[in-house]
């Protein structure tokens, strides 16, 4: 889940990715974002679905929410815990 409050220029349509850890792609292994939200006040819930490949080592991965808004572009760190089924 994603909290977006329409400030700093965010507002209107926010297109979410994934990234890695610097901004650059994630890990091979995980895939997901690539969500469209209408940013409303006072804030807007919004969900973010990632998907892992069956070979995705165990491990803490650290990720990040990528957000897009004109020409404004935010990144919230978060991390992702892998575990052996």
């Amino acid at each position: 889940m994603v909290i977006l409050r329409p400030q700093g220029g965010f507002s209107g349509e926010v297109y979410l990715g994934l990234a890695g850890e610097t901004g650059g792609p994630p890990p091979a292994f995980v895939s997901g974002g690539g969500v469209v939200v209408r940013v409303q006040a006072p804030y807007t819930v919004a969900d973010l679905f990632l998907r892992l490949a069956q070979e995705a080592p165990p491990g803490t991965y650290a990720l990040q929410v990528k957000a897009l808004a004109g020409g404004l572009v935010r990144y919230a760190p978060f991390t992702l815990e892998v575990v052996s089924p």
